[in-house]
């Protein structure tokens, strides 16, 4: 099918060998962000690039850079109104196997977020959560009260929990 378009099956080449894979995908296929929409006609363009950086310890970091650009079609404020909302977005990953390497939370620098990929990595699904956390906030389908999906744009700091304190949390609920 298309997805195997929109992966790298080999992340540790693609970011050692610097490569860099490009590809457009339509809104309409992009199951969440259609929902949001107000019509999903469109594609958004993406751009993800390869690295990789020597850290202080020896150790090489895996880096994705991935540059997203394309217009969504929103619900104006007006009834029945369409705003385009233009994207221009400019994300570093780092890439590590395994959520033991991910860094404390205090540690984790502005500019990057961490990802956790061994060598598989869906583009197409990251492309998508990285646009829908740059949708204005004003976003809210209609007939859908507090509490619907719209709920992570309004603090996209909040989501960052540490994996590990959310788990905690979630074993006392079931005591």
């Amino acid at each position: 099918g298309h997805d195997s378009l929109h992966r790298i099956r080999n992340v540790d080449g693609f970011t050692r060998l610097k490569q860099q894979v490009s590809g457009m995908l339509a809104i309409v296929g992009m199951e969440r962000l259609s929902d949001l929409v107000q019509s999903p006609e469109g594609d958004i363009h993406y751009v993800a690039s390869g690295r990789t950086l020597t850290s202080a310890d020896g150790s090489v970091l895996r880096k994705l850079v991935l540059k997203i650009e394309g217009t969504v079609l929103l619900a104006g404020d007006a009834p029945d109104s369409i705003e385009s909302h233009a994207l221009e977005i400019e994300r570093q990953f780092v890439l590590v196997r395994t959520e033991a390497e991910l860094p404390a939370l205090e540690d984790e620098p502005d500019d990057e977020d961490y990802l956790v990929v061994d060598q598989e990595l869906d583009l197409a699904e990251l492309v998508e959560d990285e646009v829908l956390l740059d949708m204005p906030i004003s976003v809210s389908p209609e007939g859908e009260g507090p509490g619907s999906s719209i709920e992570f744009e309004t603090a996209p700091d909040a989501e960052k929990v540490n994996p590990f304190a959310a788990l905690a949390a979630l074993k006392k609920q079931d005591h």
